[in-house]
Formats: C-alpha cells, structure tokens, sequence
C-alpha cells in the first residue's frame, strides 16, 4: 500500500492516510451503528398480507347490448366505481364490525381514526379489465384475512345490488324510449295520411309522369341493345364482302390473276411474263361489266344494304325515344314540391319504425336480463385467489434492511472519518509543509523497519480486517436468518397451527 501512495494524486492521498490512520474509529462506528440499527429494525412490526384476486365478466347475461339507449344496464361504470364503494365510511365501519376490530376501540375519536386508517391501507387494484385485487397489511396474519374476506363479500354484494338498479332503470328508460318511438309513429302515419288526401292531384300527375319516364328509359335500352347488335351484324357482312370475289369463280379474269400470283411466287415484277399477263388483266377489267358477277358477293351486298337501313331506322327511333326522355325528365324535374315532400316524410316513417322494432325486440330481452339478475346471474364473479392467512411477514424485507443497515453504518463511520480528516491540520505530505510554510524541504524521515513494528502492523492490519469482516459476516447471517430459516419457522408453525384448528374442529 505505501508503494502505491507516491503515485496517486496529493488529494487522494492525504484522504487515504486520513481514513487510515483512523481506521479504527471507523470501525467501531461501524459496528456502534450496525448493531442499533439492527437493534432498531427488531422494533418495526411484521405486517402479513392478505390478498384476494377477483374476476368480474358483466356480458354474461346481455350479449346483444343497447348501445344507442340511454337507459343501458351498465354495469362498466360500476366496476370504475368500486374503489369508492368499497372505500366509503359505511363500508369501512361495517368491515371494522364484522372483523371483530371494533373490540379494540373505544369511543367515536378511535373509531374515525380505525376508519380512516383502514381506507388508506386497504388496497384494490385493477390491474386489468374486469380484473381486481384486493391486498391489506397488518400485523395480525389473521386480522388481514378477516379483513380481505370482508372487503371481497362487500364487493360481490354491492355489485349484485348495483346490477339490479341499473336494470330497473334501464328497464324504465327503455319503455319510455318506445312509448316515445309508438307516439311518434302514430303521429307520421297522422301526418302521411292528411298529406296526401290534400295533394292527391298533385301526386296522381306525378306518378303518371315518372311511370312514363321509366317506360320510355326501358324502351330507350332496348334500342340500344339492337343498335349494337345490328352494327356487329353489319361489320361481319362488310368483312366477308371484303374476302368474297366479285366475279363468278372460272372466268378468264380470275385465271389470269391466278396465274400472276403464281408468277409472282417465282419473279419479279420485271418479268416479261409477268408485265403481259398484267396487261392482260387491266384490258378485261376496264370491260368488267361483261363478265358475270359472283352470285354470293351479289346476296352478301343486299344483305349489308338492309342492315346499314335498319341501323339508320334504329339510330333514328333513339333520338326520338331520347328527346321525349328528356322532355319527360324536365316535366319531372318541374312537378311541385307535393312528391318530394311525401317521399321526405316516408323516409322519416321508415326510420323511425326500424328504431321502433328494434326496441321492442331488446325489450322482451330486456326482461329476461331483469330476471337473471334478481338472480344472480347478471354478473359473473370467479374468485382466482381467496384471501389466506399469510404464513410469513411481507414487510418489512428483514433480510435486505439488514444489508441496508450494513452499508449504512459503513458509509456513515467512512463519512464522519473522511470530515474530521479534513478538519485535521497534521502534515501528511512534504508538499504541505512546503505549502504552509513557504520553505524548501529537503528531506522527510520515516521510521526505523524494525521487527516489532512490523509485527504491530501485521497484527494491526489482521485485527482490522477481522473487525470490518466480522460486521459482514454477521450482517450476512442475519441476511440468511430472515430470508431463509424464519420463513421456514414460520410455515411449520403456520402448519401446526393448521393441524391444531383441524383437531378442534
């Protein structure tokens, strides 16, 4: 260690020669510390939990929920409610009866003083939807129990209270919501019925108008489906025209061309034989109207004159039709607020009869929700986890305080020798001296390593490591005393007391 000195810092050093040459103040401060604090912590109170987990399923009942009604059981809002319930005076008064606490209580003063104390340590958490848990600490194993399971039967009773509420109201406002949905209905039916005997005229002229015009709609469709049909007709005739010869087959003007593709195949256009037998053609064919004409070209160009006059017929019967479709959507677009105002008010009737089925079906399942949560059957509790007697302290964490306290009472000692090591004025360091004194050192003596100091110093670095390992090791035992050998003292007591209850029983 003193070889190691000279290379540090002239501040590090001066703190490690102050902590050292204290060392042994540090340590019985450590232990004086260690040893109250441990004393200290054996004063705190064992606080045993109990807890209970809960479940809630509020669609048990009604599946088919009424969403846009006012008057809808809902139960949500009284699972967000609980913590209040539970919490309330009354029901912590009640809790405080039933647990046996009251025995322990004199006067009104203590009684508000239990009541507010239990209202801060009963603990409900919803850590999930539908989904509690109840948790209280106190220093009797039993008393938190007792203390839980009555909390928990106020839950399931308050709830199951609540539920039946919320079903008469919704059964209320639902009846109301359809005597008003029945009134309303009568009342349009009313209003649809004077409206058209004072329009009738009106009306009548409409409806032959719009009946006209649907006509005239379907007779200006099928004209364009045979527009259509007779163009494609006309567009094969004009392409098999188009392929078919003019001229009677066998003639010499189809020899002579044939013999000229066939040329063709072999030569070239400057073939001597090829140029005569184009002359040839071009001589027959400014005289073609003697050659006789190819009977099938003759009947496929009549069958395309008769389908280019009946697609004129077509095209022209559309532009009719089309002119009195507009006229007719004009006359329509013209009629008098009569009919619009009567499909306005149809519409409305057709709205409010649908809203007006759909609430008398909910009613009639309405009534059996009512009878399934007189019941009980509204809403679904499943206890996952019963409140038990705890069978050893969940607080506080002795094992870990015990650590705690260790490192507490260490860095307290080191703390108050590292302040008096600064408020000390002795001169560890040449350096300082040259500092204080505005002087040259030459030189600084150490002792003599003679054989007894060194012996001392062995002696004292052992005794000090024996002293600081000593107070970690008994903070370790303590460590494991609390965590390990306690909680099994306490479950074998926890399991003759069992015994012993069974055997009473």
């Amino acid at each position: 260690m003193l070889s190691v000195l000279p290379s540090l810092p002239r501040p590090v050093v001066k703190i490690v020669v102050g902590l050292w040459r204290r060392r042994w103040l540090i340590a019985g401060l450590a232990w004086l510390a260690a040893m109250s604090g441990w004393l200290a912590s054996t004063l705190i109170p064992d606080m045993y939990e109990s807890r209970a987990q809960v479940y809630i399923n509020t669609d048990t009942a009604l599946d088919t929920s009424l969403a846009e009604v006012s008057g809808r059981p809902n139960l949500e809002k009284g699972v967000r409610i609980i913590r209040t319930q539970l919490l309330s005076r009354d029901n912590i008064e009640q809790v405080i009866y039933e647990t046996g606490m009251d025995a322990g209580i004199d006067g009104p003063v203590e009684l508000e003083r239990s009541i507010r104390e239990l209202q801060e340590r009963i603990i409900v958490e919803n850590e999930e939807e539908q989904y509690f848990v109840i948790t209280y600490l106190d220093t009797d194993a039993v008393m938190a129990q007792r203390v839980v399971s009555s909390v928990l039967d106020l839950f399931v009773e308050q709830n199951l209270v609540s539920a039946i509420a919320d079903s008469d109201r919704a059964l209320t406002t639902l009846d109301r919501e359809i005597a008003d949905r029945r009134a309303a209905l009568e009342d349009i039916d009313l209003k649809i019925a004077n409206y058209r005997r004072l329009n009738a005229d009106e009306l009548a002229g409409g409806d032959r108008t719009g009946r006209r015009l649907d006509s005239k709609i379907e007779e200006q469709s099928r004209l364009e489906e045979q527009i259509t049909s007779v163009t494609m007709r006309r567009e094969r005739l004009v392409s098999s025209l188009t392929t078919t010869p003019k001229y009677a087959p066998g003639s010499d003007l189809d020899q002579l061309k044939l013999q000229l593709a066939t040329l063709r195949t072999q030569f070239n256009e400057n073939y001597p034989d090829i140029q005569r037998l184009k002359a040839q053609i071009a001589s027959l064919e400014s005289g073609s109207s003697t050659l006789p004409l190819n009977p099938q070209y003759e009947a496929l160009q009549a069958n395309l004159a008769l389908a280019s006059d009946e697609l004129a017929g077509l095209r022209l019967r559309a532009d009719r039709v089309q002119g009195e479709i507009d006229d007719l959507t004009l006359d329509v677009a013209q009629t008098p607020e009569a009919e619009s105002t009567l499909v306005s008010l149809l519409r409305e009737k057709e709205q409010i009869e649908r809203t007006y089925k759909e609430l008398a079906g909910e009613r009639a399942q309405m009534d059996v929700r009512a009878n399934l949560t007189q019941a009980g059957g509204a809403i679904e509790y499943r206890r996952f986890e019963a409140p038990t007697v705890a069978a050893e302290p969940s607080w506080p964490p002795r094992g870990l305080l015990a650590l705690a306290i260790f490192a507490m009472a260490i860095g307290g000692a080191a703390g108050l020798a590292f302040i008096l090591a600064q408020l000390d004025r002795t001169y560890t360091q040449t350096s300082d001296i040259e500092n204080a004194l505005g002087l040259p050192v030459l030189g600084a003596i150490s002792p003599a390593p003679t054989t007894q100091n060194r012996l001392r110093a062995i002696f004292d670095r052992m005794a000090i490591t024996g002293a600081l390992g000593g107070l970690l090791l008994a903070a370790m035992g303590l460590y494991w005393w609390y965590e390990f050998r306690v909680g099994d003292v306490s479950t074998e007591a926890l399991q003759s007391a069992t015994v012993m209850q069974g055997d009473l029983r």
